[in-house]
């Protein structure tokens, strides 16, 4: 009863108000001054009562009389604004039938508008939110009220200066004792700082995902016009050479089968290193996937990664649109390509497939062997140049990368890409 809940308000009464002198005020306080802090606006504030209950032994019932209320209810909610205070956070509560809210000094003073004492309405706040989050606001709390479940949302307050502050809340509805919902009670922070560290990073990442396309795209321009001299000069260059050797070799005497045999070597030699350089212009650069389009650069990449390791390679194109715009066309068939040097690399595996299949609105492409897997948890910490190059590639271009591997049960690289998804790669490029 009445004694046990005074002996509570004894206990813990003092040593509220020695934290709100502490927190909130330069020296001492009245009562009235931590009553008037925690009640809504409007309770009672009986001096006479409350100066005699601070000279004579606290009761619940003297309590009672001066605060106007249950005081065990006054007592948590001055622990809950003590708390709430030293969080840099403030408190409220509304209730869903009137729609008048109560609200510490800290929610006041983060918009900025509302000076103590003054009551305060649902719509009052409503006022103060930013035009553009003011609908959504109104909608999520009338849907926490109506689910019961818990508010949570970030929004934006017009401060009576002009200036714009973040605020984060979150609420819960409080039950009645018959177990009807009476009110929403929650906390609001100042998240401003944080936004704006939010805001900061995200110009920086988008200034380093512009800075990247751009660095990408010259590299592989600069690529381009090294495959096509090697291409179109040293290669053809070479083939002259073989056919000059094998012109000498049939003018020799054949007397001389020492002689014949070195040409027969050289023009075996040189004929070699002019396919090894076709061969390095196709990796700088795939003139077929400009010529002949991406099913026919990919088919001829697994047909050459097949006979230079003996890995079997099954290519699987579907629906793939005869025009490919160039940026996914390169993205697909870069991933491909490192896609198969892993595989030689560090599977292990003696075949491999490769699905590209055309979608409605994009291309999907998986890459899958058998071979030994690995942990890609152990991956991420040490990923290398190509795994991140082949994220940053896919990335450009607005798709999306996952790998899924065990140990011993290989890995599968799954690739998705918008059509349209190269546009910003090329803005990023021009600009």
């Amino acid at each position: 009863g009445e004694s046990a809940v005074g002996a509570g308000v004894k206990e813990l009464l003092p040593a509220i108000i020695t934290a709100y002198e502490t927190q909130r005020t330069p020296g001492p306080i009245a009562y009235e001054d931590l009553i008037e802090a925690q009640l809504p606006v409007g309770a009672p504030t009986k001096r006479e009562q409350l100066e005699q209950a601070a000279e004579t032994p606290i009761t619940a019932q003297k309590l009672k009389e001066a605060f106007g209320r249950d005081p065990a209810q006054v007592i948590r909610e001055a622990r809950l604004s003590l708390a709430a205070a030293a969080a840099n956070a403030g408190l409220w509560s509304m209730s869903e039938d009137t729609g008048q809210v109560w609200a510490t000094d800290e929610i006041r003073g983060l918009v900025g508008f509302f000076p103590p004492h003054v009551e305060l309405h649902y719509k009052d706040f409503l006022r103060v939110i930013h035009l553009e989050d003011r609908e959504r606001v109104h909608q999520t709390v009338q849907q926490a009220m109506q689910s019961g479940e818990e508010l949570v949302i970030e929004y934006r307050v017009l401060r009576a200066d002009g200036s714009v502050r973040w605020i984060a809340s979150r609420g819960r509805q409080q039950q009645t004792t018959v177990g009807k919902p009476s009110s929403m009670m929650g906390v609001s922070v100042d998240v401003s700082e944080r936004k704006q560290a939010e805001d900061t990073l995200r110009r920086q990442e988008q200034d380093l995902s512009r800075l990247t396309g751009r660095i990408i795209n010259a590299q592989e321009e600069a690529l381009r016009r090294l495959s096509r001299e090697l291409h179109d000069d040293l290669t053809q260059r070479l083939a002259a050479l073989a056919l000059d050797a094998a012109l000498i070799e049939k003018q020799l005497n054949p007397a001389q089968p020492q002689v014949v045999q070195n040409l027969k070597d050289l023009r075996t030699n040189l004929s070699e290193v002019a396919e090894e350089v076709h061969d390095l212009s196709r990796q700088l650069h795939p003139s077929i996937l400009d010529d002949l389009g991406l099913v026919q650069a990919v088919q001829a990449e697994c047909a050459a990664f097949s006979k230079k390791t003996g890995i079997a390679v099954s290519f699987m194109p579907d629906a793939i649109p005869d025009s490919v715009p160039q940026p996914l066309a390169l993205c697909l068939y870069r991933v491909i390509r490192e896609g198969l040097q892993n595989i030689a690399k560090h599977s292990g595996a003696a075949a491999a497939s490769i699905t590209l299949q055309g979608l409605s609105d994009g291309i999907r492409l998986l890459i899958q062997d058998k071979g030994i897997g690995f942990d890609p948890n152990e991956v991420k910490k040490k990923a290398g140049i190509g795994l991140s190059s082949m994220r940053e590639r896919v990335r450009l271009i607005n798709g999306t990368i996952s790998f899924k591997s065990k140990p011993g049960q290989g890995t599968e690289i799954e690739v998705s890409i918008p059509l349209g998804g190269g546009d910003d790669q090329t803005t990023a490029a021009d600009s």
